[in-house]
């Protein structure tokens, strides 16, 4: 350490002496703070430094804006509490540094439950690891890179200020601490006098980051009790004085850059569970394993990972209790030895296994598809034989496991967890799937793999709080085996740290017996009371009266839907229910489009009634989110941004050309002009069914900041009237193709007509999509790393277009038009070629045998996802402009208006649809019927009554379509 000077001394006869020397301490602090980071260049080995700093804890310390409410100051104590400080001790603090307990509300004295309890409730045994938060507090314009270097540098002190360095454990550490923070008496291997934990985590770098949402209030991050921190929020819902409760924040942490480390690295020593002592108190047990020394299974210590699991399970069978356990692992055969000893007990103990699906199998399952597809890859990979141990008998399972799919759901398959009812389990159902399919819980509108697109999608402990939750119950309740809840308030906690982000580092929490060792999670998702508003959203009074469906996570209940083939899997057959029907049922649809009532002065209350209770609960951005939109996303299959998606099948190849595009552009976009290359894609449907919304949604996705691709790249082909102006704008996208920047570029209308030619564009095109260049006056010019969106305008499907380009030349005939233009060329340069979702209900014409197709009138249907994807729209255009000023008039849309517009065959698609609902909102009503339609002649430009069938007849008039939904009043 650099001491500092005994007495002012002056160098510089040109520098002031005052300031002089606090230059000179300034000097002397940088060089004490790099002094401080020497742990770190121990953990990681290497010879050049990381210059980062430490912040010095005190006491019980102050907020850095510490605000003064009523003759009080807001302050902390070790423990991480919020604490109400008088004028007095605030003045005596700021003088001496300290203060009594006796000095401190009675609220916010800390824990008195030993760290590692003699009579524990909870046992936690597995790899405790110690990670590196580092707060990166500068600027933002300041350089954003972590340099490795010599600490002999000025440079190097430069740096290193406006980082802030807190120690937060992780792992079974993480699990050990957080239910101590909630006075449940635990013990384990963490915190044990003779096991010190070793600094060998990853270093994550956090920088303050605007939250989702698009103005202040829906940015907001939580809501804290600033007038009274020692009380609950549900003691605070029971007072009278509801007062705005919100501290508003525009921004909050995110993890922006990572340094793992590597595998071979030990995060902690062997365990010897011959020597460990077997308290009776036990009522859960929790073992944590990520494969990094507490249970080890590398090639060299196989024989020493046998011998511990047969240790194991002698140290288990001698608790005598046979408590429950969870056991948080990247694949249930990392415990196969110590599970095939408890099958073989007369009664099996409840084992809950927590194994994510991008760590079963090495990873190999990791993928995107539909829910179905996930399911029934799971479902398939744990019934192999290898996996005996977790079968009961033939038709039932053994253990429970639970799989978190990304941060988008979870599988849980165990014993008695099906999706379906009794009266769905036929053999010719279910065929070679006789063990339980398993349950799925799922984020609203939500599919797997739709997490990485998040605005915020890296997040540490997602998995630590799903387990965290599983084990609490089991602590409260040691018989019950219903996961149900624990599961919902796991996701829930999740989606919140998603959505919310990380804490200021002064409100991480602080171990009291370990003063440098922090918890890294907010308080909101994991500490009793705080986290009150996020759980209590699942109990919210708030809810569809219709399915008794609540907000927030949601299991998704199945019915059987027979299928024309037979070779379909269960998996396949299934289909989402709500109230035991379709998810895209009449009364559904219905319940969807006409979801345009909001809570009662939802955006200025911030309070909301707990069901069964009489007291308040404090709202915040989160919640209201969340129960503004359960409604719908509980229903649609993704809510991808923007862009919602009601057919699953529709939605996974979406899914699927999002994350091909991210992972090119992320690989291509520093690349040289030379080495650049384009990705293509098109998109087809009818006029305003949203493809290029979609298309810039698929944009935003992958870049929300707009750091990566180029704004305003549109070009309609339709207005092109020479070659010129094609050559003209290749040029302005290779001059916007630099520093890193990707051109996304929709090509509008691409196969419209030039010269009399349908699709006359191709040809151009096929050079700059092979090898991103262009010809400009006989020079080759590069473009750059780009992406290439077509937009179809004059063939209204994917499968048209295929078949008019992909035509090939018939001996003795004359070519084809599309050959002559280099048709199936510029297809086969396309990554993919998908159709909207469409909201017309077609089928072929009967009697024609032209192919000619009509449209289906019907009032009536079993499933329909065209139906659902119309009453999202419809929900959209209802909540669009219902409002004069601040006040919104609509309240009410009546089902039979919803019925007549979810039947009635539409000219123009979408835009027919907007005209419609716009012309019923021009008195602005508050409650909209079919009263409100307009005149008949308005409606015949926009509902077509020749080419639309009802049954066998062709033809309808509106007269007959307006009496058919009346009729069902």
């Amino acid at each position: 350490m650099v001491r500092r000077l005994p007495g002012r001394r002056r160098i510089n006869a040109i520098e002031p002496e005052a300031a002089h020397i606090q230059r000179l301490h300034e000097h002397i602090d940088r060089a004490n703070r790099i002094a401080l980071v020497d742990p770190i260049v121990e953990t990681f080995r290497q010879s050049r430094l990381l210059a980062i700093r430490r912040l010095k804890e005190t006491l019980h310390h102050f907020p850095a804006n510490s605000a003064r409410v009523a003759g009080f100051h807001t302050a902390w104590t070790h423990s991480g509490s919020r604490a109400l400080i008088t004028d007095a001790c605030y003045l005596k603090f700021r003088r001496i540094g300290f203060l009594a307990a006796e000095e401190l509300p009675m609220n916010t004295i800390s824990q008195k439950l030993p760290l590692d309890a003699e009579e524990p409730q909870a046992l936690v045994l597995g790899d405790s690891i110690v990670d590196w938060l580092v707060y990166d507090e500068r600027t933002e314009n300041a350089e954003k890179s972590l340099a490795w270097t010599s600490p002999l540098s000025r440079d190097d002190w430069y740096h290193s200020e406006g980082f802030n360095m807190h120690q937060c454990v992780a792992g079974a550490a993480a699990i050990h601490a957080m239910l101590w923070a909630n006075n449940i008496p635990v013990s384990g291997s963490a915190f044990r006098e003779h096991l010190r934990l070793s600094n060998t985590g990853s270093i994550f770098v956090l920088r303050k980051r605007a939250n989702a949402g698009g103005n202040e209030e829906e940015r907001t991050r939580e809501y804290l009790p600033v007038k009274s921190p020692g009380q609950s929020w549900q003691k605070l819902g029971k007072l009278k004085e509801y007062a705005k409760v919100s501290i508003d924040r525009k921004e909050t942490w995110r993890v922006e850059d990572s340094l793992l480390r590597k595998r071979k690295v030990k995060y902690a020593e062997f365990f010897d569970f011959s020597k460990e002592e077997q308290p009776t108190s036990v009522q859960a047990i929790c073992l944590w394993d990520v494969n990094r020394g507490f249970f080890p299974v590398r090639e060299d210590e196989i024989v020493k990972w046998k011998d511990q699991q047969r240790r194991l399970i002698g140290w288990y069978v001698g608790l005598g209790s046979m408590p429950p356990i969870i056991i948080r692992t990247s694949d249930p055969n990392r415990f196969g030895p110590f599970l095939r000893e408890l099958a073989k007990q007369a009664v099996r103990p409840t084992v809950v296994l927590v194994c994510a699906l991008t760590q079963l199998d090495d990873g190999n399952l990791r993928g995107s598809g539909t829910w179905s597809d996930v399911w029934a890859l799971v479902y398939d990979y744990l019934k192999r034989k290898r996996y005996s141990y977790l079968f009961k008998s033939a038709d039932d399972w053994g253990f429970h496991v639970v799989v978190p799919v990304y941060e988008d759901g979870v599988i849980w398959i165990g014993p008695g967890c099906w999706p379906i009812q009794n009266e769905d389990r036929k053999h010719e159902s279910l065929r070679d799937d006789k063990r339980p399919l398993g349950r799925l819980f799922a984020l609203p509108g939500a599919q797997p793999g739709l997490s990485e697109f998040e605005e915020h999608s890296r997040t540490i402990g997602v998995h630590t709080l799903l387990t965290h939750a599983i084990l609490e119950q089991l602590v409260k309740k040691p018989k019950g085996t219903n996961f149900d809840l624990p599961i919902r308030l796991g996701l829930m906690r999740s989606s919140r740290l998603r959505s919310r982000g990380y804490c200021d580092p002064e409100e991480l929490f602080k171990i009291e017996d370990r003063p440098n060792y922090h918890i890294g999670l907010p308080r909101e998702v994991w500490k009793e009371e705080c986290r009150d508003a996020t759980d209590l959203l699942l109990l919210f009074k708030i809810k569809d009266a219709a399915t008794k469906q609540r907000p927030g996570p949601y299991e998704v209940e199945c019915k059987f839907a027979s299928r024309e083939s037979t070779g379909l899997r269960i998996f396949t057959t299934m289909e989402k229910k709500m109230e035991d029907e379709f998810v895209a049922s009449p009364k559904n649809c219905i319940c969807v489009a006409g979801d345009v009532k909001e809570i009662p002065d939802f955006k200025k209350m911030h309070w909301i009634p707990i069901e069964g209770n009489k007291c308040m609960l404090p709202l915040d951005s989160f919640a209201r989110n969340q129960i503004e939109t359960f409604k719908v996303r509980q229903r649609i299959s993704m809510q991808f941004g923007n862009f919602a998606m009601a057919d699953p099948d529709e939605a996974a190849p979406i899914l699927d050309l999002a994350q091909r595009i991210r992972q090119h552009v992320l690989c291509n976009r520093y690349n040289s002009p030379n080495k650049a290359s384009v990705f293509n894609f098109a998109l087809f449907g009818s006029p305003g069914s949203g493809k290029s919304f979609l298309a810039r949604e698929i944009a935003r996705s992958i870049d929300p900041n707009g750091l990566i691709f180029s704004q305003d790249d549109e070009y309609n082909l339709s207005q092109f009237t020479d070659l010129s102006q094609l050559t003209d704008a290749f040029e302005a996208i290779a001059s916007k193709s630099v520093g890193g920047k990707v051109p996304f570029v929709l090509w509008d209308e691409f196969d419209t007509v030039i010269d009399s030619q349908r699709g006359g564009w191709l040809a151009r095109f096929l050079m700059p999509m092979q090898d991103a260049h262009f010809f400009e006056d006989r020079e080759r010019r590069p473009i750059g790393t780009a992406v290439f969106v077509f937009i179809g305008g004059t063939f209204p499907t994917a499968m048209e277009f295929r078949n008019w380009a992909c035509q090939t030349k018939k001996e003795g005939e004359k070519p084809p038009e599309s050959v002559l233009l280099k048709a199936r060329d510029f297809h086969s340069r396309l990554y993919t070629a998908l159709d909207m979702p469409s909201i017309l209900e077609e089928d072929t014409c009967p009697n024609d045998h032209s192919g000619r197709r009509c449209q289906i009138f019907s009032t009536e249907w079993d499933n329909s996802y065209t139906k659902l994807a119309r009453a999202v729209l419809l929900r959209e255009f209802f909540r669009k402009k219902p409002e004069v000023g601040n006040k919104v008039f609509l309240t009410r849309v009546h089902p039979d208006l919803c019925r007549f517009l979810l039947a009635i065959p539409l000219r123009h698609g979408a835009r027919s649809l907007q005209r419609i609902v716009e012309a019923c909102l021009v008195s602005k009503p508050s409650s909209v019927s079919m009263l409100h339609l307009p005149p008949p002649h308005f409606l015949a430009e926009h509902i077509e009554t020749n080419n639309v069938r009802r049954g066998k007849r062709i033809g309808m008039t509106i007269e007959e379509m307006l009496a058919a939904c009346r009729s069902r009043n």
